[in-house]
C-alpha cells in the first residue's frame, strides 16, 4: 500500500508501521478514519493485492459509514499473520485526490497542466 504523511489524517485511513528496510515498511495496524490518529501517515487509495484478500472481503460487515471497509479486510490479513508492506509518498510527489467533484475537478487541472508542460519540453528538444 502506499502512504503519505498528512498533517491531520482523521479523514483517511491510517496505518501504523515498523520499517522493515530503507523505503519498505511492515504495517502492523490499519483504522479507518480515526477520530485520534495513532500516526500521521495517511493510506493512499493504491494497493496490490494477492487473492487472499477477497473471501476475506466478502465475510467483512459493513463499518463505517455503512459500508465494506478495506482498511477492515487489511486489518484482518494482519491479524491472520499476513505480511503487508507499505512505501511512503515522497513529499515532493504529487497526490491527486478525486473523492469528490472539487478535488476531481482540481485534479483534472494538474493533470492537464502536467501534460502541456510535458508536450512543450517534448517539442522543444524536437526543435533543439
Amino acid at each position: 500500500m502506499l502512504l503519505k504523511e498528512i498533517e491531520n489524517p482523521k479523514h483517511y485511513g491510517v496505518a501504523e508501521v515498523k520499517e522493515d528496510s530503507g523505503k519498505v515498511f511492515s504495517v502492523r495496524r490499519v483504522v479507518e478514519k480515526p477520530k485520534k490518529p495513532p500516526t500521521n501517515l495517511a493510506i493512499m487509495p493504491i494497493y496490490a493485492f494477492n487473492p487472499q484478500i477477497m473471501p476475506i472481503l466478502e465475510k467483512i460487515r459493513p463499518g463505517l459509514g455503512g459500508e465494506i471497509q478495506l482498511t477492515d479486510g487489511i486489518q484482518n490479513l494482519i491479524n491472520n499473520g499476513h505480511k503487508v508492506q507499505a512505501i511512503k509518498l515522497k513529499n515532493d510527489e504529487i497526490r491527486l485526490d478525486v473523492g469528490t467533484p472539487e478535488t476531481y475537478w482540481q485534479a483534472l487541472v494538474v493533470s492537464y497542466r502536467h501534460s502541456q508542460i510535458q508536450s512543450y519540453q517534448s517539442n522543444k528538444i524536437g526543435s533543439d
